[in-house]
């Protein structure tokens, strides 16, 4: 699937939530066409965050995906 994520641009999906003790978690879906044509979503990572700036917020998206070896410049949208 993820030779797939590197064929066609792909967009992510980002929440961020509190949990009971009000740490925030953010949530990293990947969506994507496959080699078939069929809209696909992958679950990447939950992450915590200290805040949520736009800074910390791109920091951590940035590092999931080099983490799940894809380009951050082959996401759109």
């Amino acid at each position: 699937m993820r030779e797939d994520i590197e064929i066609f641009k792909s967009s992510l999906i980002v929440d961020e939530s509190k949990d009971v003790g009000e740490r925030e978690h953010m949530a990293i879906i990947v969506r994507f066409i496959d080699g078939n044509g069929f809209v696909r979503e992958l679950f990447l990572d939950v992450v915590n965050v200290n805040n949520t700036t736009s800074f910390t917020l791109r920091s951590m998206i940035c590092f999931v995906l080099s983490r799940h070896n894809l380009n951050n410049g082959d996401v759109r949208g």
